[in-house]
């Protein structure tokens, strides 16, 4: 029997494409199927019934996608390439795909089921783990599904009477669908009034899979798709730019359930709209590994010349006991004179350090946290870049976080 296998490492896929709208089960039932719904929630941002998507005719049917996909494997190079690593994937008639990756160690197979949807003008091939990916079929004869080539691998099997309208309705994994109850019961609200050009201020994930973000309190709005699994949610817009920095593509984001009053998108703490804020939240400074986690609280709305206060706690996540030495702003960027290869170097201090606290080599054990106040007052308003710096040594090597947040200081 041939190996059919799906380049999953490489795909955004699909978060249980439905042919047909229905509503999300009720919340007793976890085996229930979660589907399409196309109502769009009055408390959206900016959302109004003009702003309501309307389905357009697909330029390619699905009986033709179906087709094409049921006719062979594929494979992630041409078989005249002959490279030990790569994939092939399979989409049989009915309705289950398998997946394998070739490589000098065992990689198991991966099973399910899939299925078709379209939305916003685009063609998804969904799996039933929750993902999804866009799919294109391309004249010479491969496929592209979001991105990269897969190519004819071998010719499958197809039963009289196999087509896309016999493709079952997918039912997805009971953690996802509670996932999705999670994300799509409320709009989300940004917890602080950091890096307003590049993050939305408001999200709402529709449970028909799309979703919209409003930039800077509704300067700019931002649309696209969205898809949930039990380890990743990811939303892209490829069409979309709000994320005012300079350079090209979309906008996307990634996001987390903590509990059900809480999410992070890209890392940042988001709240329902309806939550009182009284104060800034910066979920996490972290560096590459989770061995310094810094949290802060701040006085929200920052403005000029007023004394800031910032309530920090610093917690060990390592296994070995860190020295606390500075925790600081500053406008650029310093290393503090420190160097990797000397752990508890003294520190330099910089001449335009905004303000700093100092932790006096206070010794703090793994799953220990010490919490302390910082003070701060900025000269000048507008948008301004501010270096969040803890200086922190352990046994062998500094655990320094350095990163970069965009104030908007108001007069």
């Amino acid at each position: 029997m041939n190996r059919c296998i799906w380049l999953l490492c490489i795909l955004l896929t699909c978060m249980g494409c439905q042919r047909a709208p229905m509503e999300l089960p009720p919340r007793a039932d976890p085996s229930a199927e979660v589907a399409v719904s196309p109502t769009i929630a009055a408390s959206e941002p900016n959302a109004t019934v003009e702003d309501q998507l309307v389905p357009a005719a697909p330029a390619i049917s699905a009986e033709k996608i179906f087709d094409t996909l049921t006719a062979n494997s594929w494979t992630s190079l041409p078989l005249s390439q002959g490279h030990p690593d790569h994939s092939v994937s399979c989409f049989r008639a009915d309705g289950t795909y398998s997946y394998d990756f070739f490589t000098d160690y065992q990689v198991p197979t991966k099973t399910g089921k899939w299925n078709l949807q379209f939305l916003q003008r685009q063609w998804y091939l969904c799996q039933d783990d929750g993902r999804r990916v866009t799919i294109a079929l391309n004249d010479d004869g491969s496929i592209t599904p979001h991105y990269g080539k897969l190519y004819q691998h071998e010719p499958l099997a197809r039963q009289p009477g196999q087509t896309a309208e016999t493709l079952l309705p997918l039912q997805l994994q009971p953690e996802v669908q509670e996932i999705v109850r999670g994300l799509t019961g409320q709009t989300w609200k940004r917890a602080n009034d950091l890096d307003l050009r590049m993050e939305p201020t408001l999200v709402r994930f529709r449970p028909d899979w799309t979703y919209v973000a409003t930039y800077r309190g509704g300067e700019c709005k931002s649309e696209g798709t969205w898809y949930a699994t039990t380890k990743e949610i990811i939303a892209t817009s490829p069409k979309s730019r709000c994320d005012d920095r300079p350079g090209t593509g979309g906008d996307a984001l990634t996001a987390k359930i903590i509990d059900d009053r809480q999410i992070l998108v890209n890392w940042d703490l988001y709240v329902p709209e309806n939550e009182p804020v009284p104060r800034g939240i910066i979920w996490s400074l972290s560096g590459f590994e989770p061995v310094v986690n810094i949290r802060v609280e701040y006085d929200m709305p920052i403005r000029r010349g007023v004394q800031v206060r910032f309530d920090v706690t610093i917690t060990n996540g390592g296994r070995d006991t860190l020295k606390l030495e500075r925790f600081s702003l500053s406008p650029v960027y310093s290393n503090y004179g420190r160097n990797l290869g000397d752990p508890g170097k003294q520190l330099v201090l910089p001449d335009d350090e905004i303000a700093g606290h100092d932790l006096a080599g206070k010794l703090l054990d793994p799953s220990q946290s010490h919490s302390f106040r910082l003070s701060a007052e900025l000269p000048k308003a507008g948008q301004q870049w501010v270096y969040f710096n803890g200086l922190v040594s352990g046994a062998t090597q500094n655990w320094d976080i350095h990163q970069a947040h965009e104030l908007t200081v108001k007069e």
